[in-house]
């Protein structure tokens, strides 16, 4: 078990004053337009470098970040992205601190029975079937609360400003929940546009992925932080939260692996923190500054594509009788009929079929989410095997099926290069720097890697993606939000 570690208001409230000297209250350069709180607490960013894998910042591949951590702060270097490794159950756990039986987003793709309604429990369903179907994007389908959400409530809101700046669409979709009929929970959302434009995207080129670069991205950013952010009654404040998701290293790897031009992209996203800082320096607010640079994932090279599908087919197992969504390296298996009299049976053949197949398949675990009385009953569940991931949660499939390293699942088609999904890239990135001198020296934390980086209870004083919230939160003398089980990296900081 993890301990959580809570803060209150007033002790948050006396580190910032120990911490922040006077003279860095006021910007230096401001467009004229921008009325622009004053504030001596820190400036919160949480950086999101979309698939970057924390290898490469031990090869040296993000020197600045590295120079920054070696002045000031903490690199996490057994860090862990939250099971099932994929974009948005990462950046919900960042968000709102919750792991993937609770957030309600336990992959990119999942299914829901919607029983011939065309949603379910919010979120919208691709078909309307009485059996499953896959699940559409609405700020509805995330159950657990947002950092964005537990800022605007009232006593709160005129305290925290708050800025969602997302190179993909889809997370802020997400993230786009309101407060109200015309206010969303956050005081500033960003995106492309893309075929269905929202009301907070903007047009800006997009890559073949339907994403935006890193350059617009962090144009974004900056312009954020030199003109402040529109609020209430047209007013501009400075956002002192910030959450930031830069899609081109992910977007990379998808197309080519983790190779040369992976590699690149790497150094050119973390030239991207340095225009950042470059800015906080000139319009004197890098003493504010707190960063999380962080990943959602790793990434991997797809060396072998295997059809979860054809395993089932060949041991006999009718394809009517289930629904497979595809998540890279891990598979989530629903029954077609849930409450179908055989349905221990039918698992148990699955769950057979996927463990004995042959091993150049590349199947490493198959595990059901509740127990089968037929299989082992507890004994081959999830939470049994991996009770860290806490993936069984109601919207995971009934068998969840993993790849071992260098292996994607392709059901019924995966066309990219690289990718994640398994366990094997749950290996992430995660670093605390910036100027603001309450920021620890720590340089490195090292740590002791565990078999498929299942290892949190081995490794309690690294971080996992679930610590950025309740971190951020007591940054800015908050408690964490009302679903967070994550935890408070008091090592990051002085006198926590």
């Amino acid at each position: 078990m993890r301990t959580l570690l809570r803060a209150t208001v007033p002790s948050i409230a006396a580190a910032v004053a120990l911490a922040t000297p006077a003279s860095a209250a006021t910007p230096l350069e401001l467009s004229a337009n921008a009325a622009v709180r004053a504030s001596t607490g820190p400036l919160v960013y949480v950086f999101v470098m979309d698939g970057a894998d924390g290898d490469q910042y031990d090869k040296g591949r993000m020197p600045f970040i590295k120079k920054l951590v070696d002045k000031r702060g903490t690199y996490y270097a057994e860090s862990r992205a939250i099971m099932v490794a994929e974009t948005n159950p990462n950046h919900t756990a960042m968000i709102t601190g919750a792991y993937a039986d609770t957030s309600g987003i336990p992959a990119n793709d999942f299914a829901m029975y919607g029983n011939g309604a065309s949603t379910a429990e919010g979120c919208p369903l691709e078909r309307r079937t009485q059996g499953p179907s896959t699940t559409g994007l609405a700020p509805a389908c995330v159950q657990a609360q947002t950092i964005f959400q537990s800022t605007s409530t009232a006593g709160v809101r005129d305290k925290v400003t708050s800025a969602g700046i997302f190179g993909k669409p889809k997370l802020a979709t997400l993230f786009a929940a309101k407060r109200s009929k015309k206010k969303y929970a956050a005081d500033y959302l960003w995106t492309p546009c893309t075929g269905s434009p929202a009301p907070y995207c903007r047009k800006v080129p997009l890559n073949s992925f339907g994403y935006a670069d890193d350059d617009a991205t962090m144009d974004a950013v900056l312009k954020s932080v030199r003109k402040g952010v529109p609020t209430e009654k047209g007013k501009r404040k400075k956002a002192n939260l910030t959450v930031v998701n830069l899609p081109t290293v992910d977007v990379t790897g998808h197309s080519y692996g983790a190779g040369k031009k992976y590699r690149k992209a790497i150094v050119r996203a973390d030239e991207q923190i340095k225009r950042f800082v470059r800015q906080q320096k000139k319009l004197d607010l890098w003493s504010r500054t707190v960063m999380f640079v962080v990943s959602d994932h790793s990434m991997a090279t797809n060396e072998r594509k295997t059809s979860l599908t054809e395993i089932f087919t060949a041991a006999g197992i009718p394809s009517s009788s289930y629904l497979i969504v595809q998540n890279g390296g891990t598979d989530f298996v629903y029954l077609s009929d849930p409450n179908a009299a055989d349905r221990n049976d039918q698992l148990r053949r699955m769950r057979q079929a996927a463990v004995s197949a042959d091993p150049s398949f590349g199947i490493d675990e198959a595990l059901y989410r509740d127990p089968n009385p037929l299989d082992g009953d507890a004994a081959n569940t999830l939470d049994a095997v991996h009770p860290d991931w806490h993936l069984a949660g109601p919207r995971t499939g009934d068998l969840v099926v993993t790849q071992s390293d260098g292996g994607a699942f392709t059901d019924p088609v995966n066309p990219v290069a690289g990718g994640h999904g398994g366990p094997n890239t749950t290996d992430n990135l995660f670093t605390i720097t910036g100027g603001w001198k309450g920021i620890a020296k720590n340089g490195t934390l090292a740590g002791q890697p565990g078999a498929r980086f299942d290892d949190t209870a081995l490794n309690p004083s690294q971080a996992e993606n679930v610590d950025v919230a309740p971190t951020a939160m007591r940054l800015l003398g908050l408690e964490p939000p009302r679903d967070n089980k994550g935890r408070v990296l008091t090592e990051a900081f002085k006198g926590w």
